[in-house]
């Protein structure tokens, strides 16, 4: 005879809360997210979501979650920490989870190696159709298929060649006036607002920065240049000083 064990209760519906002392020890899983803040925050912290994977302290339970309340000292500007989602508001758990506040992050297809096509009578790629005598069907013959149209050079209309590139090069040109009338170089400045863009930090140098900004039009040259979309929500001055 196999005896099944369970919980008395599931202590994930009753945390965050005061219990009775009968609830027995118990294990839960709690959902988490990479968020950073550009204050300083403590361990345990009640934070809500203000921008994508920036937080910003706030009142307790009127946020998304809380800071990791494992963390042994508290979190610097700028610093990376899990945000602890509240308990029971996720729509999902997988490990690979859902929340209405959070931005879902994107499946990855798994790429399949297929065989390269034997061109040994005619080296020019032909068309998935014209190799198979039939149109693709699968997912796996559409990738192929896709592949063997990259295949086929197709070239691109010199005027408008000629065009990407000036725009480009104006671009550049904007970005290294501005940076040399900060004191900087094209190269510094480029990669401190890449740097800024993926992991929310500040370029530091000194009072040398001082009375300086990044305007919202070296964001329009920083997308020309860098072939990259630079949202609203992700754009500001990323200057500091250590005062």
């Amino acid at each position: 005879m196999v005896v099944k064990h369970t919980p008395s209760t599931d202590a994930l519906e009753t945390l965050g809360n005061i219990i009775h002392p009968s609830e027995k020890r118990d294990a839960i899983h709690l959902a988490v997210d990479p968020a950073f803040s550009r204050e300083y925050l403590n361990p345990g912290d009640h934070v809500r979501i203000i921008a994508k994977g920036q937080v910003s302290r706030c009142a307790i339970g009127q946020g998304h979650g809380i800071v990791d309340p494992f963390l042994r000292h508290p979190v610097q500007p700028g610093e990376y920490f899990w945000l602890v989602v509240y308990p029971r508001e996720i729509t999902s758990l997988r490990h690979v989870w859902s929340h209405p506040a959070f931005e879902d992050e994107p499946q990855r297809v798994p790429q399949v190696a297929h065989p390269m096509p034997n061109f040994a009578s005619d080296t020019t790629p032909k068309p998935f159709s014209a190799v198979t005598s039939r149109e693709p069907e699968t997912f796996a013959e559409l990738q192929h298929a896709a592949m063997l149209t990259s295949m086929v050079a197709v070239p691109r209309p010199e005027k408008t060649r000629s065009l990407d590139d000036e725009a480009t090069k104006a671009a550049r040109e904007w970005i290294y006036n501005f940076a040399k009338e900060c004191g900087l170089d094209y190269d510094e400045l480029v990669e401190a607002a890449g740097d800024y863009l993926d992991h929310g930090d500040y370029l530091v140098k000194g009072g040398d920065l001082e009375g300086y900004s990044v305007p919202d039009e070296f964001w329009d040259h920083y997308q020309v240049v860098k072939k990259e979309k630079v949202e609203e929500s992700d754009r500001g001055s990323f200057f500091s000083c250590s005062c």
